[in-house]
């Protein structure tokens, strides 16, 4: 089985780019725990699947909302990917 967290990194990366968002743009617009903003390598580790951060959900939900599409939406593609590559 293979981890899912470099899928899901993959495909967040992949959207962004597509879009032309900067690393920086999303994680200024994170909001968890009374905060706004994650830094911008934050979001570097968690696209290349080194690292789950405190609310994955949140920063998804900022992907989102960036790229004019459902959470859900991301959240699938990344499943898709996964299942592809043999998860």
């Amino acid at each position: 089985m293979t981890a899912f967290l470099p899928h899901l990194g993959s495909t967040l990366c992949e959207a962004r780019q597509g879009a032309g968002l900067a690393r920086s743009r999303i994680a200024a617009f994170v909001e968890y725990r009374g905060r706004e903003g994650v830094s911008e390598s934050t979001i570097a580790r968690f696209e290349t699947g080194r690292y789950w951060p405190e609310d994955p959900d949140a920063i998804i939900v900022v992907y989102a909302e960036a790229l004019g599409c459902d959470a859900f939406d991301l959240w699938q593609r990344a499943v898709d990917v996964w299942r592809q590559a043999g998860g």
